[in-house]
This record gives C-alpha cells, sequence and structure tokens, in this order.
C-alpha cells in the first residue's frame, strides 16, 4: 500500500506567492499599507507624539519583522503538518486525519486542525508583538508603555489570520 502525503495548504499564503510571484507586486504593497494604516491609528488614537517622526522610524522595520513572524509561524504549520510523519503508524493515521489534514485544506474540520492553526497564529502574533517592541518601535520617541501598547495593538490587528483560510475551497 503507497502512502500518499498532499501539502495543499501549509503556509497560506507562501505557497500562493511561489506558484504565483506576480502575486507580490500585490501583498508586498497591501501588507506594507496595512501595517502603515495601524501604526497610524495606534498613535494617533493613543495620542502618541510625532506621528510622521515615529512613523518614518518605525514602518520598514515593523513591515519586514512583520514578514518574518508571518514565515516562522508559517514554517511552524509545516513542521506541525510533517511532525506525524515520523510518529508511530496508529498515531501518525489520527494526527493526519485530525490534525495535518485540517491544516492542509480547512482548519475548521476538526478541533486539532483548529487548535495547531490557532497556536501558529499566535505565534506569529506574539513575535510580531516582541519584534514591534524590541526592534521596529525601539528609536520611536515614545515611553516604553506606549511601545508596548503599539506593540500589542500591531500584534493583534496584523497577525496571520490567514493561516485559517480555508484552502480547500479553492480546491473542489
Amino acid at each position: 500500500m503507497k502512502r500518499e502525503t498532499r501539502l495543499y495548504n501549509v503556509m497560506f499564503p507562501l505557497w500562493f506567492l511561489l506558484f504565483f510571484p506576480a502575486a507580490w507586486l500585490v501583498v508586498l504593497p497591501a501588507n506594507f499599507l496595512i501595517d502603515l494604516l495601524v501604526l497610524f491609528l495606534v498613535f494617533k488614537l493613543g495620542k502618541m507624539p510625532d506621528i510622521g517622526k515615529n512613523l518614518r522610524s518605525a514602518i520598514l522595520k515593523t513591515w519586514l519583522l512583520g514578514f518574518a513572524a508571518d514565515l516562522v509561524g508559517g514554517g511552524a504549520m509545516f513542521l506541525g503538518a510533517l511532525a506525524g510523519e515520523f510518529l508511530p503508524s496508529p498515531v501518525r493515521q489520527w494526527v493526519y486525519h485530525n490534525v495535518t489534514e485540517a491544516v492542509m485544506l480547512n482548519p475548521f474540520s476538526s478541533v486539532g486542525g483548529f487548535l495547531w492553526t490557532a497556536v501558529c497564529t499566535a505565534l506569529a502574533g506574539f513575535l510580531i508583538y516582541l519584534f514591534n517592541r524590541k526592534i521596529a518601535l525601539k528609536k520611536a520617541a515614545l515611553s516604553d508603555a506606549q511601545k508596548k501598547k503599539a506593540a500589542c495593538w500591531l500584534a493583534v490587528l496584523t497577525a496571520p489570520y490567514l493561516f485559517f483560510l480555508p484552502t480547500s475551497l479553492l480546491y473542489f
């Protein structure tokens, strides 16, 4: 009996960007604009000083480090999808049907798939918080409390929620 492993959606939209390189022309500027808007709103609504100066000092790092955090979260999804391959046969089959398949096709189809996707999304969100607090906002003219608040809002609003997108809709 031949074992077949299909990895339809392990790191959406990363696989999409590899197969459709022109999508980068849309994804990169769109992501930049979203990060810029969120950062602007956080500074504005948080009544933080020197919005223009702080935006200029933080936006490029926020944008690039956001991609890095998304890659780590996507990598965790990929490793989770492959983890079942190293388990004993009965466990491997259970993991494949209850976690891997759900992560690849529709995270809402099983509790295990949903939880793994949530953990990976939360990991990326935590890294967005950490990267922004420690690196991107380091030179911003903000207090530590303002940096924490801004980093927290960036993490919540820009986490890779697309990990939850059921890519089975694209195939079936």
